[in-house]
């Protein structure tokens, strides 16, 4: 795979392979990065690279607007 050929939108667990465990491994290594907090009910919902990145948006967002109240 190069930047070229790379889709964000490619599913990481049916066209990957990743599995509940790596998923999860994924949610915990953007929560240390990102310092936001990841529902375990929304690991499923992290299957692609695009919604990664709009997830992690839309917490951020969420985070900022918590610290601005």
């Amino acid at each position: 795979m190069t930047p070229e050929t790379f889709d964000p939108g490619i599913d990481l667990v049916d066209e990957v392979g990743i599995d509940s465990m790596d998923l999860a491994t994924v949610a915990l290594v953007i929560r240390d990065e990102y310092a936001i907090r990841i529902d375990e009910d929304d690991y499923p919902k992290l299957t692609t690279i695009r919604l990664i990145a709009e997830y992690i948006e839309r917490k951020l967002k969420e985070k900022a607007a918590d610290r601005a109240a």
